[in-house]
């Protein structure tokens, strides 16, 4: 939570990424106008979300975040426009929303493309567990003979990182062999080798929301509008960057 002061009113953001955080958001016992930050899905909904708070609270409380379902169908449409059609999906810390609107997002996509998308599940974002997975997976198809496949989704970059070490040390080339993308556009993404394809959350975007809705909720400003919303959550953009980390599947 963040109390910011302007001309003696307090108002309050609440960073939720997480089911408890958002579930604690919603619980808090305060009279502010709060915005909540966060994503559209996760255990818990947003209306179950909003149904703690009384009919007067939730009069004074909006939602902003980032596109994370956008995002994952921009990737996607790359994959897809590239012949992907076996892949990997390494997914988030299931508490995490961010994480869970990804998969379930991607799960809903590859139904709707018709592509084949085993999950790895992490516990963490950080790349050595995403390494050793991926490594666990390389030695296993090595051992019993399986196939490759063409493509690796991450759902962060420090996963994907992981990922592509792995592959390299097993010979196997990215993106001639397998192509990989990542979530996040982290610094230094774009000097990785290869550079990643990856998703540029505009947190600037998210920002500048996040202030309008506290400034019409205090009565300040004008009602925000957005080019995209979900679920009652206006939404800033996650657009996909293309690098040289992916390209047409490899022929098996």
């Amino acid at each position: 939570m963040r109390h910011v002061r302007a001309a003696g009113r307090r108002r309050l953001y609440f960073l939720t990424p997480t089911d408890v955080m958002l579930q604690s958001a919603c619980r808090a016992k305060v009279t502010q106008p709060r915005v909540l930050v966060t994503s559209t899905h996760g255990k818990m909904s947003i209306q179950e979300g909003m149904r703690l708070l009384g009919a007067e609270q939730r009069r004074k409380v909006s939602l902003v975040g980032v596109d994370q379902w956008g995002g994952m169908e921009g990737i996607m449409r790359l994959i897809d426009k590239f012949g992907h059609r076996n892949v990997l999906l390494f997914a988030g810390p299931t508490q995490w929303r961010d994480a869970a609107t990804r998969l379930l997002a991607w799960n809903k996509l590859c139904t709707q493309y018709g592509v084949n998308s085993i999950t790895v599940q992490c516990s963490v974002w950080e790349s050595g567990e995403a390494y050793q997975r991926m490594n666990h997976i390389l030695e296993n198809i090595g051992s019993n003979g399986g196939r490759l496949p063409t493509c690796v989704v991450c759902s962060n970059d420090q996963m994907a990182i992981g990922v592509i070490r792995a592959l390299l040390e097993h010979g196997v080339h990215v993106p001639q062999d397998v192509s990989v993308t990542g979530f996040d556009d982290m610094p230094g993404m774009s000097n990785l080798f290869p550079p990643l394809t990856t998703v540029r959350q505009d947190f600037d975007d998210l920002g500048t929301m996040a202030m309008r809705e506290l400034l019409y909720l205090l009565g300040e400003g004008d009602e925000p509008g957005y080019t995209m919303s979900r679920h009652g959550v206006g939404l800033a953009p996650a657009d996909v960057i293309v690098r040289q980390s992916v390209r047409e599947a490899a022929r098996r």
